[in-house]
């Protein structure tokens, strides 16, 4: 929402891959016999409905939270093993009435009032909502625009973990949405710069971004340095209801399903909005990024990986691959458990293949 309230043209599409996020994030969580406790974290949670009457974060996560502990409990497999929770935190004591009374029906999301800094530090408390249950629960952050500047670097620390290892193999994944353009206008301010040296960005660095698409680059380069994964992307939006100006979703996971669910989110709602469509169309960048990683023999499962990490999906890679091996230029080891053109691009395949590509 903005400062007055309402949804825009670009908040209106950082909901749409907010809401795909998190359908696919629950849908994989729900089944993953690792995670008790699955959270759903909105620091800056607004009213739940905007001034134009559309549906915001919070009351986005309370549907899809709702549905999905509802199938847990018709699911006999898990026997009452897992627990679905929504934390929403409002400062603002209007926004927060408001908030109260729009997720009124969904009584298991707890709602706070509270600064953001003790309302970060409560649920990273011994026995809170993240530390409390570290050892089989999983959290998503979402921290929605101006928020980041609203967290002091301690909280910053928390969430991302301190050296990367604190909350890694999965704990903790983000959602952290920016006014890019904004930033990059007044990349000179001491918010904009503490920011970037938040990210361990280097002050000459930051004199030399000539650009809001170039300041975004630097942001993700930063998240990966400071969370230590490379599981960090982004997804660019532009607004363009009024002047110009574009913004920024940036993900963080340690959990290479994380990245995937994020990159599938992100192009659905590429292709509702119109953009160009991945699928049955080749990135000119694809083969030349394959020939690279598969300069050397490795198995399917590697592969998988390192073309999460590349911002492809395992259904984009496919037909490129086909194409490879047809034409004598990818080799796969004979596997007699192997389909015809199939590659098993998973986290576990259920058939290990060996392949590389001729030099």
């Amino acid at each position: 929402m903005d400062k007055k309230g309402k949804i825009g043209q670009h908040s209106a599409e950082k909901l749409r891959v907010y809401r795909e996020y998190i359908d696919g994030y629950l849908s994989v969580l729900t089944n993953a016999p690792n995670f008790k406790n699955i959270n759903v974290i909105d620091l800056f949670a607004g009213m739940g409905v905007s001034e134009n009457e559309k549906r915001g974060s919070a009351l986005i996560a309370a549907e899809l939270v709702s549905d999905f502990s509802e199938k847990v409990k018709a699911a006999e497999k898990f026997k009452g093993e897992k627990n679905l929770q929504l934390f929403l935190n409002e400062k603002s004591p209007k926004y927060y009435k408001k908030l109260r009374e729009n997720l009124a029906k969904y009584s298991f999301a707890k709602v706070s009032n509270r600064p953001a800094d003790d309302f970060v530090k409560e649920i990273f408390a011994p026995g809170g909502a993240v530390l409390g249950n570290m050892k089989d629960s999983i959290s998503l952050f979402f921290i929605d625009p101006h928020g980041y500047t609203q967290l002091s670097h301690d909280s910053l620390e928390k969430i991302f973990g301190g050296d990367g290892k604190t909350f890694g193999g999965g704990k903790i994944e983000i959602l952290l949405f920016v006014p890019t353009t904004s930033v990059y206008r007044f990349k000179k301010t001491k918010v904009a710069r503490e920011f970037m040296a938040d990210l361990g960005v280097e002050e000459a660095a930051i004199n030399d971004i000539n650009s809001h698409v170039s300041w975004a680059k630097m942001v993700v380069q930063g998240l990966r340095k400071k969370a230590a994964t490379d599981f960090v992307f982004d997804y660019n939006l532009e607004n363009h209801e009024a002047n110009y100006s574009a913004y920024h979703l940036f993900f963080v996971s340690w959990h290479v399903k994380g990245g995937e669910k994020f990159l599938e989110a992100r192009k659905k709602s590429r292709e509702q909005n119109n953009q160009q469509s991945f699928l049955g169309w080749e990135d000119p960048l694809m083969s030349e990024t394959l020939r690279a990683i598969l300069s050397k023999e490795m198995t399917n499962q590697e592969l998988y990986f390192e073309i999460i990490k590349s911002e492809y999906l395992p259904s984009q890679v496919r037909p490129v691959l086909v194409k490879m091996e047809k034409q004598g230029v990818l080799k796969v080891r004979p596997n007699p458990a192997r389909r015809k053109s199939a590659y098993y691009l998973d986290i576990k395949p259920k058939v290990i293949l060996h392949m590389r590509i001729d030099p």
